[in-house]
């Protein structure tokens, strides 16, 4: 028996039983995958021990997992945790949070209202479906990550709707690229499914047209 193939002492490394114990744990360690123990590499670990992260982390319930839709979005959140609980309580951590979560723009306003101790946000939306409980979560993420002594008095959330639109004539057919950017009180789902009008107003080569929605 190679010496270097066991780590057990002179001393009991004679009796068989002992050596063969040895032995089978060594090959079952060697053969443990490494990556899988590096568990603070948030973005290579398993996605089911996230949740274990999370909850290592304080990011459960409102502190963010209950909103992170995807595990990237939940990896983003637990990466930003440290930081986030440093600067819980400012505009900073509320925004950051948020982002966190898959929202890419968003400002925290000071001072609404004309009131020192008010705040209202602006979300730009362009990939994250919103609901009424995904929107009511929102705000209680929000509730964790402000101070005690502000009020958050509105949310304001625009959606922004990209789309080619191809236009045939007798001549020609163009496909354009259309933006639009709307307001909208959250009431149930949004989704955009190509069913809204177009005014006709532009012919959608260079510029742009209204659309409605309804």
């Amino acid at each position: 028996m190679n010496k270097l193939q066991t780590i057990l002492p002179d001393s009991i490394s004679i009796y068989p039983h002992l050596l063969a114990f040895d032995l089978a744990m060594k090959r079952r360690l060697e053969s443990l995958p490494l990556e899988v123990l590096l568990v603070y590499m948030v973005d290579r670990v398993p996605a089911e021990s996230l949740p274990l992260l999370a909850k290592q982390f304080d990011v459960l319930g409102y502190k963010g997992l209950r909103l992170a839709k995807t595990d990237q979005d939940k990896r983003n959140l637990i990466k930003k945790a440290i930081e986030l609980h440093r600067y819980k309580g400012t505009v900073y951590a509320i925004e950051e949070a948020l982002k966190s979560i898959g929202f890419a723009d968003v400002k925290v306003n000071e001072h609404a209202n004309g009131h020192w101790a008010k705040f209202s946000i602006e979300i730009t939306n362009t990939n994250v479906v919103v609901t009424d409980e995904s929107f009511a979560d929102l705000i209680a993420m929000v509730k964790e990550y402000k101070n005690a002594r502000s009020e958050l008095v509105s949310v304001n959330m625009v959606i922004e709707v990209e789309d080619i639109i191809t236009i045939e004539t007798d001549q020609v057919v163009v496909a354009a690229e259309l933006r639009a950017e709307d307001s909208v009180i959250i009431n149930g789902g949004l989704f955009y499914d190509g069913s809204e009008d177009y005014d006709g107003a532009f012919d959608h080569s260079s510029d742009s047209d209204s659309v409605t929605f309804n």
